[in-house]
């Protein structure tokens, strides 16, 4: 059986598009892997900052805590304390 050379020409044609074709998946499912690496490194920079920023939060909590504990211990806080009332006056007193 003889292939005629427009034939072969039409095979080469249809198996280098087939070639091409898969060789372009594949470029997308790597550059969509990509993007997604790009992502996660994004997030974890973002969440490793935000890590920062909640442990200078705590040690500035920890400094106000142990402040407030100090005036505490030093009789500095021992002026009469104010009730706050919860509720306004008008609704508190009898109609």
């Amino acid at each position: 059986m003889a292939i005629s050379k427009a034939e072969l020409q039409e095979m080469v044609k249809a198996e280098v598009q087939k070639s091409m074709t898969q060789s372009q998946a594949e470029l997308d499912v790597l550059l969509e892997k990509i993007q997604l690496l790009k992502n996660d490194t994004h997030y974890e920079c973002a969440i490793g900052k935000l890590e920062i920023q909640i442990g200078r939060l705590e040690r500035r909590a920890d400094a106000a805590i142990d402040h407030v504990m100090q005036l505490d211990t030093n009789g500095s806080l021992d002026a009469p304390r104010q009730k706050i009332p919860l509720l306004p006056a008008a609704a508190t007193q009898p109609s």
